[in-house]
């Protein structure tokens, strides 16, 4: 990085140089929310650099090389003089830098109090303690040496600028309201949530349910591990897709592999796992409702007007009178030990957003507005104009995500007769098999009356049990007696014998082919094998319900 800023072709000294200083995968996802507002002017030269000394920095220069983004090293940082330094945490040795420094939040504000130095985090705080160890804003972070760090301090809402005064006085008159630059982007995907909805599953009129964990021990995927394996078991597959997304700290701490190894049934069972780069806000905006812990992600589900639910409260972590605290205070608190889907459902009916958004009101102000802030704050500090037109804000990306159909499914039937001579009616609900051990004894029920039984995709399953105890068995292509022959516990077996058609064999019966809405072959395979008996297959026209879908298949 240049020590001076360059001159143009005229002599003039507009050029200006910016380096982006990030400690952590959190602080970095959050400047590249801040960084655009210098796009398509080439008059700002920028460079990345990682400030040694956190526990969750060891994937940063690999993720900013992935990037394709200038990477300096620190030492060649700490060297340089530079017109302007930005962060999202004032922690780490800033101090060193040689620039106007502007420090902004990377979460939902100043929720969070900095860790308590008391035995086993007892806590033993006054009033004044809560008011003065606010993460972000206390003078332990904003100060060295007695000097105040950050030239500018940058502010979600006005209120925080009370909370900075109390926090660190010092540095009060530094604060500037800069809006939120992740919730404009959330708003601004609001006209594509359905294209969000599709990219997670969530199609056919499912509920998409969002688990959002923030790190540390008081943490939803720390204090319940099972959630959401257990939502997944407890929850009609054809009605509810569920998501988790889990803060970067996480995925940092314990590297990708150890968590989807933790998470491997819920996987199984088609749990949507987000990434931590990306996807988490599409998947905000696109959500029915949202379980969350203490973590950032709930106070923006308020702003969006989604419904919440908490699983606590975070304890001592959360500052007494923060937004976050008043939206402990306005929404339904989950009870593990009750049955997830009737909590869900009483949330999601009897949803008014007016508590949790007047919560959310606390924390977020210049709504929609925050680039523009943004980008007159660091023109102002640059000393130069900004370029004509407003900032742009882009909404979030439609995810990239895996999105995997259950190999193994627990389907409830019933059956009805139907309106014409031989007609019937099957009514389909089905469970994922891989999680079925930690369902609530009564929750994963079919309905009134139902037989249960086991579907397991060939194609797909690798679980040798799962397999050997599959009543009904399924290929996309393979002949019907095969699979019979080579599963000799399942009772029927069917295959996509053609377009919009599907064949299916009881054992000891000759195969039938159906026509109608097959795209789905397990769950039109469960509702043939329903609507069949132990004599033979269904010989009449069978109309399949399941979910918010309405199927119909007529024998060929």
């Amino acid at each position: 990085m240049s020590t001076s800023p360059p001159t143009d072709t005229d002599g003039r000294r507009d050029r200006r140089s910016v380096l982006v200083a990030v400690r952590s995968e959190a602080a970095l996802y959050r400047m590249l929310d801040v960084v655009p507002v210098f796009a398509g002017d080439k008059r700002v030269d920028l460079a990345f650099t990682v400030v040694p000394g956190s526990d969750f920095a060891d994937r940063l220069p690999a993720l900013l090389d992935g990037l394709g983004a200038p990477r300096v090293s620190w030492p060649q940082a700490v060297r340089s003089r530079v017109d302007l330094a930005l962060a999202a945490s004032p922690n780490g040795e800033l101090h060193q830098l040689r620039a106007p420094l502007l420090v902004v939040p990377h979460g939902a504000g100043f929720n969070k109090r900095l860790p308590s130095p008391s035995p086993a985090g007892a806590n033993t705080a006054t009033d004044a303690d809560a008011d003065r160890d606010v993460s972000g804003l206390s003078a332990s972070q904003l100060t060295y040496q007695g000097r105040v760090v950050p030239t500018l301090i940058g502010l979600a809402h006005p209120d925080q600028a009370r909370r900075l005064a109390l926090a660190c006085p010092p540095a009060a008159s530094r604060g500037r309201v800069v809006g939120d630059p992740c919730l404009d982007r959330m708003l601004a995907g609001r006209t594509r949530r359905e294209a969000y909805r599709r990219a997670l599953g969530a199609t056919d009129g499912r509920r998409l349910v969002l688990l959002s964990s923030t790190w540390g021990a008081a943490s939803l995927f720390e204090s319940l591990p099972n959630l959401a394996a257990r939502l997944l078991a407890e929850l009609p597959y054809d009605e509810y897709q569920v998501a988790l997304v889990l803060h970067p700290n996480v995925w940092a701490r314990q590297s990708s592999w150890l968590v989807r190894h933790w998470l491997a049934d819920a996987l199984d069972a088609g749990l949507v796992l987000l990434p931590p780069e990306e996807g988490w806000r599409a998947a905000t905006v696109a959500a029915s409702c949202v379980i969350a812990d203490h973590g950032s992600l709930a106070l923006y589900a308020a702003a969006l007007e989604r419904p919440v639910m908490l699983t606590g409260d975070g304890g001592r972590e959360i500052v007494p009178d923060s937004p976050l605290a008043a939206l402990a205070a306005a929404v339904p608190r989950l009870d593990p030990a009750a049955g997830l889907r009737e909590q869900l459902d009483e949330l999601l009916d009897g949803f008014k957003p007016a508590g949790p958004a007047a919560a959310a009101a606390l924390a977020f102000d210049l709504v929609g507005g925050s680039s523009a802030a943004l980008r007159a704050l660091a023109y102002q500090v640059l000393d130069l104009s900004e370029p004509s037109g407003p900032p742009v804000v882009r909404a979030v990306p439609v995810p990239s995500v895996p999105v995997e159909r259950p190999p193994a499914l627990r389907s409830w039937t019933r059956v009805a007769p139907g309106r014409a001579p031989g007609a019937v009616t099957v009514t389909v609900r089905r469970f994922p098999a891989a999680v079925a051990q930690v369902a609530a004894l009564s929750a994963a029920a079919g309905p009134p009356g139902g037989r249960p039984h086991l579907l397991v995709d060939t194609d797909r399953c690798d679980d040798l049990r799962l397999l050997m105890n599959a009543q009904v068995v399924v290929a996309a292509s393979a002949s019907t007696t095969a699979l019979l022959d080579e599963y000799p516990m399942a009772r029927a077996a069917a295959v996509r014998s053609g377009p919009d058609e599907v064949t299916l064999q009881l054992r000891g019966h000759p195969a039938r082919t159906f026509t109608g809405d097959t795209a789905d072959l397990p769950l039109v395979a469960s509702a043939l094998y329903a609507a069949g008996d132990e004599a033979a297959p269904a010989a009449g026209e069978t109309t399949v319900l399941s979910g918010n879908r309405r199927l119909l298949l007529r024998p060929r």
